[in-house]
């Protein structure tokens, strides 16, 4: 199984159609959360709670916007693991309801509710024949699940905790093969964006496994992840970000001195959310 690769890209789908001023929203953060664990992953969900997980430890944390991010909550670490989490490698929430955790050493999807309690779990082992192997995850507002799958380069769609409904992808498949994937995204505009390291693009899909475009990023190789949301594609190693205004394909790029080392990033229509090893950042977003 080879080693993944620990960078993020992201893309926001809840902005307006104008270009993001990175000056002007990365000049400083506008508040700091210090992490009670450490943490190497990042999602807020819509009314501003922020979670963050380990990978090593399973840790799963929720800070709580109504206390300023004072309180929080957690499960999981080396003592008691969460239910169903070995060695956990996505998590997303686009809802007020639940939370998906992908694990690729159990091969499952967990889902926690928003008080971090498990309420089911999707068994990845039991689909293509035994020969899924997730790679990354993704999940839309409407909760429709895609899976990568590294056995052999297919997006698989879950509508429901069963068997997938429609696969994509692949070596054979034509604009939209996949030679190389090493992450997935959705946005709100029901769009695919996958990460194809050997080709040095992102490839774009509908819901549906239609190909639609594919936007060239031949230095990205030397960065750390993949994320989605709209008209912009941000990219992020050490203290640095780049992005893709993706109406143009302009590039802009800042340093981010307050931070170390990036970890992860995740954003809202009011915030990016910065991880580095011991804070949350939050930078706010103006137009």
């Amino acid at each position: 199984m080879r080693k993944l690769f620990t960078w993020g890209i992201l893309l926001l789908s809840t902005l307006t159609h104008a270009q993001i001023n990175l000056d002007s929203v990365f000049a400083s953060p506008v508040d700091t959360v210090l992490l009670v664990d450490k943490a190497d992953l990042i999602a807020s969900d819509p009314e501003g709670n922020l979670y963050t997980l380990d990978s090593e430890s399973s840790m799963l944390t929720k800070y709580f916007v109504l206390q300023h991010y004072d309180s929080s909550l957690s499960i999981g670490g080396r003592s008691q693991r969460a239910e169903g989490l070995i060695h956990p490698l996505a998590f997303q929430i686009k809802n007020r309801q639940r939370l998906y955790v992908l694990d690729d050493v159990s091969r499952t999807i967990s889902l926690f509710n928003t008080n971090l309690k498990p309420i089911n779990q999707l068994d990845l082992s039991l689909s293509a024949d035994g020969e899924l192997f997730p790679l990354d995850m993704t999940v839309t507002p409407a909760e429709e699940i895609f899976v990568l799958n590294q056995q052999d380069n297919l997006v698989y769609k879950y509508s429901t905790l069963t068997q997938p409904g429609l696969t994509f992808g692949g070596l054979d498949y034509g604009e939209g093969a996949l030679f190389d994937p090493i992450a997935i995204k959705t946005d709100n505009t029901n769009l695919v964006y996958i990460w194809d390291i050997s080709e040095a693009k992102v490839k774009i899909y509908d819901i549906y496994g239609i190909y639609r475009s594919a936007v060239e990023v031949p230095w990205a190789e030397d960065w750390n992840g993949f994320e989605v949301l709209e008209n912009h594609l941000f990219f992020w190693k050490e203290q640095t970000m780049r992005m893709i205004y993706l109406r143009d394909n302009t590039v802009r790029e800042i340093t981010l001195p307050q931070i170390q080392e990036i970890q992860d990033v995740d954003a809202d229509r009011n915030f990016f959310y910065v991880l580095s090893s011991q804070a949350i950042r939050l930078y706010q977003i103006s137009n």
